[in-house]
């Protein structure tokens, strides 16, 4: 688990640096109602899995915990063979609604139902079945080339036109869904095997159903402030919102590596002390990641000033990642491996139900961007609770909950009383005292971790 968690971290390393730039070059050279639509179609394509109609989910519990070369050639082309007819049927559908609507988002929509759902077979396959190496090249191809173009319609181009860099991401990703493709055919060799099975739309969808209902959920859930936004506040507002969720989304470069790496660690079954650890380090990786919240207000101050108005809005969202990293890498993996989707699912209904009210009442009291990140701030808190609730042995001690709430009490006061700099000083202060005090064990843990690398890389580097 060790390596597959590097491998996909080093990946994510890379995308970082490309989400930072990214993230900060187009807001800074676009207009800003020309940001919001390229956002808006990122909006869409969160819920563009919903039309695998849970095929893709039920590949991905299938195929768990297995190794590539251990699954059977002509399944496997069967599977992908009928999971790529009904797609192409989907966007098709998509694509006629948007033809008929005359709407230029929802056309491009269409076209990247196909990458996004193709490419998200192979990259569900690959992390599946613990193929780390392929999953994180695909995650660098497809990075690195919307990147490149991004600087020449920045740099060269010198366009302000959204569908240009709405076309850029769904051209490349069917660019790179073709080549991941061929990749996967040299290795296994199974495309010319499949054929059209209607058992496999039978088992596929009826076992993975529940598991997509709940990630569709869940792209509900975690769309659901932004619905709020451009709903009822303005263009403006909804550009400020859309930019504080870019940078959110800068984290998960290095919270995805845990989520995406659980699932099949999970499906090997460890021991409860091990997943109890795995999840104490879940949190304390949590405060760390969080830290960039401070960065992100710096380079707002000073680079930055059109979307200062988004500020306030970053430190409540990053917060937020705390709770959702220990949700999402520890229990919602362990709903996965222990196939109770069933609960997934019923806890994301619950907590879509939750967030629309809760995103209500705030917004009701005080209509404003912040008063919506508020709420999703506060149903990050309850989704944790109703977990650690329902299962009493992984919950966390008493020693971790006070440090839960100590830390995020110093976070908070230092994002919003104290400068960038100074905040950050502080912020991390606090955190490694508490973490030392009253989660010794997992800090030795880490620490130990940390040298055995740095002495491993040392190691190499002297015998080169």
């Amino acid at each position: 688990m060790r390596k597959g968690l590097l491998k996909v971290m080093i990946a994510n390393l890379i995308g970082l640096v490309i989400s930072v730039v990214t993230n900060f070059l187009i807001p800074k050279y676009v207009s800003v109602d020309s940001y919001s639509l390229i956002k808006t179609y990122a909006l869409y394509l969160t819920y563009a899995g919903f039309f695998s109609i849970g095929y893709n989910d039920g590949m991905y519990l299938k195929y768990g915990g297995k190794n590539l070369d251990q699954i059977n050639k002509k399944e496997l082309a069967d599977n992908f063979f009928n999971y790529s007819i009904l797609i192409i049927l989907m966007q098709l559908f998509v694509l006629a609604v948007g033809l008929f609507l005359n709407d230029n988002i929802v056309i491009a929509f269409s076209f990247g139902i196909i990458s996004y759902n193709i490419l998200g077979y192979l990259k569900s396959l690959y992390q599946a079945t613990g193929e780390f190496g392929a999953y994180s090249r695909a995650l660098n191809i497809e990075k690195v080339s919307i990147f490149i173009f991004n600087l020449i319609l920045i740099y060269i181009i010198k366009s302000d036109n959204y569908l240009w860099y709405i076309w850029i991401q769904v051209i490349i990703g069917l660019v790179v869904t073709v080549i991941l493709l061929l990749k996967l055919e040299t290795k296994v060799r199974f495309l010319k095997l499949g054929s059209l099975n209607m058992n496999e739309y039978k088992e596929n969808i009826s076992s993975g159903i529940i598991l997509m209902l709940g990630n569709f959920s869940s792209s509900i859930f975690t769309g659901l402030d932004r619905w709020f936004v451009k709903i009822l506040l303005l263009s403006f507002d909804f550009a400020m919102y859309s930019f504080a969720v870019s940078m959110e989304n800068i984290i998960n470069v290095f919270i995805s590596p845990i989520t995406v790496s659980m699932y099949n660690y999970f499906c090997k079954k460890p021991s409860l002390n091990e997943i109890k650890s795995v999840k104490k380090l879940s949190l304390i990786w949590g405060f760390v990641v969080i830290s960039a919240a401070f960065p992100a207000k710096w380079i707002l101050v000073h680079y930055l000033n059109t979307y200062l108005a988004a500020n306030d809005v970053i430190f409540l969202l990053f917060g937020a990642q705390v709770f959702y990293i220990v949700v999402k890498s520890i229990y919602v993996n362990l709903y996965k491996a222990e196939k109770q989707q069933n609960i997934y699912l019923q806890q994301m209904v619950v907590m879509i139900v939750l967030g629309a009210v809760l995103n209500a009442l705030f917004f009701a009291v005080y209509n404003s961007t912040i008063s919506i990140a508020f709420a999703t701030f506060c149903t990050s808190i309850i989704w944790m609770l109703i977990c650690e609730y329902k299962d009493k042995e992984l919950r966390f001690s008493n020693k971790e909950y006070l440090s839960l709430f100590v830390i995020m009490g110093t976070y908070c006061f230092c994002g919003y009383k104290l400068s960038p700099i100074l905040g950050l000083c502080v912020y991390v202060a606090v955190t490694v005292i508490v973490c030392y005090f009253f989660m010794k064990e997992t800090v030795f843990f880490v620490v130990k971790n940390i040298m055995y690398y740095l002495n491993k890389v040392k190691k190499h580097l002297s015998g080169i």
